[in-house]
């Protein structure tokens, strides 16, 4: 090839067809309990898939279009303009994030350690999603939520929002995945809400989501659910709208076992059906926290709470989670081993919205 004539300029270099894509920084679910970052509407995120379901990991930031990531079992996919939130590990702690994560703001939230399940064949059976209203660990196994966090404030349990009762699959999972109304038919069982629609008064679109079969577990009717159960979750509302605790964390879940009177199971695919149920109330103002079970069957309307007072360290034999890991071991055995007190009722504040 003959050269170019001497002060030819050289020809303009081919222009590259791929740009690599920067990795959005870490996200950190475990934040100072005292912060509180604002909140962005309408926002959904699955962050983990159980190994066994063809899940895929959704996140929803603001009006943005959904993004889908592979089982966390898959290899990450290529960078791409929009990408998936990131992935939780099997353990429950961050894996690190696809090409071009989004992070979901969902999580700012809950400025709270999550329950960590102590084996990790029960955490590879969870799938994690984040809601605005909530953030729950759903067990493929029992179909039913592990437990369920929730950040009360006086702000949030007031509104127009009205009670729908509409029971419907969680769009986060795969039909079939979650329970159904057929499997709670003339079983005696309530659709029992974890995160209750009363803590959603503030948003329709948060009220409606309570609804979502994840968060339902099977509770006796007359006498629990619709009993000493509503009595506890309407005792915790009257904590932060008039009770001197303006700012509470409610982790609440299922302890599984027999139970007289109880079936194993309901429904097809079945439905485990838990022995007890557990609430635990953490005050990050005063640096408090109390645990309550109650039994899965008619124990009354109006109890007295101390009653059902227990240490959170018995809950985690129960459960086999691990609460507030991130406190240092006093402060840990300080708030876990001591029975804790009931706060009290006050029966002030505004009309119930129901379970």
């Amino acid at each position: 090839m003959a050269s170019p004539p001497p002060g030819t300029p050289p020809p303009p270099r081919r222009r590259r067809t791929t740009v690599d894509a920067p990795l959005a920084p870490p996200l950190r679910p475990v934040l100072h309990p005292r912060s509180k970052p604002g909140r962005a509407p309408g926002i959904i995120a699955v962050l983990a898939a159980a190994a066994p379901l063809a899940v895929a990991a959704v996140g929803m930031i603001g009006d943005q279009r959904p993004a889908t990531a592979a089982l966390a079992s898959q290899p990450a996919p290529p960078a791409a303009p929009a990408g998936p939130p990131p992935i939780l590990a099997a353990d429950g702690d961050l894996a690190p994030p696809p090409p071009n994560s989004v992070i979901p703001q969902c999580l700012t939230q809950f400025a709270i350690d999550l329950p960590k399940h102590r084996g990790d064949d029960v955490g590879r059976r969870q799938t994690i999603i984040c809601r605005r209203g909530y953030i729950l660990s759903y067990n493929v196994d029992t179909r039913s939520p592990d437990w369920v966090v929730e950040r009360l404030e006086p702000s949030e349990l007031r509104g127009t929002a009205s009670r729908g009762n509409r029971f419907l699959h969680d769009p986060a999972l795969p039909a079939g995945i979650d329970a159904d109304n057929p499997d709670f038919l003339k079983t005696g069982f309530d659709k029992g809400h974890q995160a209750p629609a009363g803590d959603s008064k503030f948003d329709q679109t948060i009220m409606d989501e309570s609804f979502y079969f994840t968060n339902m577990s099977p509770q006796r009717g007359i006498g629990m659910n619709r009993g000493a159960w509503k009595f506890l979750e309407e005792t915790t509302r009257s904590w932060v709208l008039c009770g001197g605790h303006p700012d509470l964390y409610v982790i609440t879940g299922p302890i599984y076992g027999t139970l007289a009177g109880n079936p194993a199971t309901i429904g097809d695919p079945p439905i485990a059906v838990p022995r007890a149920y557990y609430k635990i109330v953490y005050d990050p103002v005063r640096d408090l926290a109390v645990g309550f079970v109650l039994p899965n069957t008619r124990i009354g309307s109006r109890i007295n709470l101390q009653d059902y007072v227990v240490r959170i360290t018995d809950i985690e034999t129960e459960t086999g989670l691990n609460f507030f890991r991130s406190m240092d071991q006093r402060r840990q055995a300080e708030i876990k081993d001591s029975p804790g007190v009931a706060w009290g009722h006050t029966g002030t504040c505004p009309g119930d919205m129901g379970d």
